[in-house]
């Protein structure tokens, strides 16, 4: 048996949104991007999308107010690469805050995207999200082949 360090490319997006607070007793119920391609067929080199979806992420993860950002997308969504026109993100929260935001970036295969938001006593802001390839280097584990 041994092991071997196997590095690939990934056809498809990730994106990841991670929460700071700035007030007490806060906590992230889901997340939700509307507008986003989820299936379809790719042809060797570009993908061919076939529908228009939500994808909902749903599990309260509680933000103690000071924190470092936490990632409430339980290591990212993933999503079909392409154009992000009329793509929304949703955050719900115990607060009451609802935030939608306009998307501006255009997702391509292979990358990861990471949104940070701050959750403020009135006011929620939204940074330009970090871009970055996402490659198995970050990634844990083998495969092993006999």
């Amino acid at each position: 048996t041994s092991v071997v360090n196997f590095k690939f490319d990934h056809l498809l997006a990730c994106v990841v949104v991670k929460v700071k607070s700035e007030i007490d007793g806060l906590s992230i119920n889901s997340v939700k991007l509307s507008g986003v391609k989820d299936f379809g067929n790719y042809n060797g080199s570009v993908w061919e999308s076939t529908n228009e979806t939500t994808i909902e992420y749903t599990e309260t993860t509680d933000i103690i107010k000071g924190s470092d950002y936490i990632d409430v997308t339980g290591e990212g969504i993933l999503v079909i690469p392409g154009s992000t026109n009329g793509v929304q993100l949703n955050l719900n929260n115990n607060i009451k805050y609802t935030a939608n935001i306009e998307n501006p970036t255009n997702w391509e295969k292979g990358m990861k995207y990471t949104y940070t938001i701050v959750i403020k006593q009135n006011d929620i802001i939204f940074n330009e999200p970090k871009v970055a390839k996402w490659d198995s280097d970050n990634a844990t584990g083998s495969v092993i082949i006999k």
